[in-house]
């Protein structure tokens, strides 16, 4: 979208760069501290679900100290890594100053190439949302899949501490 409005000029290439780096090393920084603070809590708690117990995430950590810094650079444009490179950045502790230095290398040569292509893209996407506005659910779908877990886990949660508070 950012790239479309870039070629159509309502945009400033230069504004456009700028703010998609800041809020990417904004965003990225926050999930590494996160998950550096919260990460082994987590994986403690849902590891069972996610198939991840701490065995397995110590042959992860040791892959990941030895090859991170280039799986953040190569991984972190590949749509689906960029959130999970960031989590194991924080889980296995690589030290901040090289994780956002790799997250910086990553961003400054990914950016273009997305803009590029929401400049190419832009206008026959923009055509298509609007002959089908329909459409407009798929941007709604990851909000879905990623809320509908957490309001089952809340039921079935909720529904346990009923049911142990019962008992007692």
């Amino acid at each position: 979208y950012t790239g479309y409005q870039v070629a159509r000029g309502r945009i400033p290439y230069a504004a456009a760069f700028l703010t998609l780096l800041a809020f990417d090393l904004a965003g990225a920084t926050l999930l590494y501290f996160l998950s550096r603070k919260y990460g082994l809590a987590l994986v403690n708690r849902l590891g069972g679900i996610i198939h991840l117990d701490m065995d397995k995430l110590a042959i992860v950590e040791g892959q990941f100290r030895k090859y991170g810094p280039l799986a953040i650079v190569v991984g972190r444009p590949v749509p689906g890594l960029k959130i999970p490179l960031t989590i194991f950045s924080g889980l296995s502790r690589i030290r901040y100053r090289t994780f956002i230095a790799c997250v910086f290398l990553s961003v400054v040569w990914w950016i273009p190439f997305y803009l590029a292509v929401g400049a190419r893209l832009g206008p026959r996407t923009a055509q298509m949302l609007h002959r089908h506005p329909e459409f407009y659910l798929l941007i709604a779908l990851p909000f879905v899949y990623t809320l509908v877990p957490f309001i089952f886990l809340r039921k079935k949660n909720a529904k346990q501490e009923a049911a142990q508070g019962g008992r007692g």
